[in-house]
């Protein structure tokens, strides 16, 4: 598992702006930026590790979402194939006990295939105001 090797402080302060502080043809955040660059051996390591999970994970092209519509679990507008990686990495990887989710859907929809693949016996507790019965079904405990 990855370990945070010091504390590390941001400054982010609030902003009503719809756009980007940091990042996206702005210089980037000085403090993240010295901090992931200290990872990175870490990242690629981690990365390399969720190769042994490449078959699995691309099978998770051909469900779709809902069981309906054109998007699936590695193609759709929520979740970015790196961060769908990483997520079913971690999960398969880590076995844990519980995965605690605040807004639910494609995200807890792959959490619940990599539970699944791997037989890890992960509870998914899914805390959503807008109830979905497609997402409610994989979950152990829902909390509106």
């Amino acid at each position: 598992m990855l370990k945070i090797p010091y504390p590390v402080f941001l400054e982010y302060p609030p902003s009503s702006a719809n756009e980007p502080r940091w990042g996206y043809g702005k210089p980037s955040h000085p403090v993240l930026h010295e901090y992931l660059a200290r990872q990175q051996d870490n990242y690629a390591g981690l990365l390399q590790k969720f190769l042994i999970y490449g078959e699995q994970f691309t099978s998770l092209a051909g469900l779709k979402i809902n069981g309906s519509g054109q998007e699936t679990l590695l193609k759709n507008n929520w979740i970015p194939g790196l961060d769908a990686l990483s997520l079913y990495g971690m999960l398969a990887l880590n076995k844990p006990e519980i995965y605690l989710e605040a807004g639910s859907g494609v995200s807890t929809s792959i959490a619940h295939q990599a539970i699944r693949n791997h037989n890890t016996g992960t509870r998914i507790i899914s805390i959503d105001p807008r109830p979905r019965k497609h997402i409610d079904r994989i979950c152990d405990e829902i909390i509106r």
